[in-house]
């Protein structure tokens, strides 16, 4: 599926908004799979 266009991921309620800062961008998150696979 894609999750960029017709397809959800999913909905995320935080206990403390403040922890949204600490999140992961896309890039980001696709860096840190990649390094773990190595």
């Amino acid at each position: 599926t894609d999750p960029y266009g017709e397809a959800w991921m999913i909905r995320v309620r935080l206990s403390s908004p403040g922890e949204v800062d600490s999140m992961l961008t896309a890039a980001e998150y696709e860096d840190f799979t990649k390094a773990e696979t190595e």
